[in-house]
């Protein structure tokens, strides 16, 4: 059973698991972190043009029994998995240095047409990872899924891939 982690924990988890796969055997300079972290973002932005959703009661089924090639099959790539993608990014890059997250405001506070990510990137380009994260949790409650739950998903996922995903950087 995939279970949320608590939001305390995330820079850590996420961190550990990115230096499991290689992610942090080489430096990366500032900025290629943030175009990392606006590029799962613009990725969440294409299966939104694309209408890649997530069936709820499927990746419920998923959280229940973690199934690596019906979580590929169904879930990646979609604009759930992808928003998750983009907090998971976030959240390694505080785990690299070492930030504690406080509090983390998960609501929404704007409606549905003022969904356009703009927020999350003026944060990312100003270092502001909690606030990207903040921006994820958002767009989340506007898009009626659970970020938690998918970003528990993609995590158990990225232990099944190859050492950075199978890319360069």
């Amino acid at each position: 059973m995939i279970t949320p982690h608590n939001y305390h924990d995330l820079p850590t988890i996420c961190n550990t698991l990115a230096q499991e796969k290689g992610w942090w055997d080489e430096p990366r300079p500032e900025h290629l972190l943030q175009l990392l972290c606006i590029s799962e973002i613009t990725e969440a932005l294409e299966a939104m043009r694309a209408g890649k959703r997530a069936d709820k009661d499927l990746t419920n089924k998923v959280a229940e029994n973690f199934n690596a090639q019906v979580f590929k099959a169904n879930i990646k790539d979609t604009v759930e998995d992808e928003i998750a993608d983009a907090a998971i990014r976030c959240f390694d890059v505080l785990g690299a240095n070492n930030t504690e997250i406080t509090e983390l405001y998960k609501q929404a506070t704007f409606g549905y047409y003022s969904l356009n990510f703009k927020s999350f990137i003026s944060c990312v380009l100003e270092s502001d990872y909690e606030g990207a994260i903040e921006q994820c949790y958002q767009a989340a409650t506007l898009l009626g899924f659970n970020l938690d739950l998918h970003i528990a998903l993609k995590l158990e996922y990225n232990k099944t891939r190859p050492n950075k995903h199978g890319k360069k950087f």
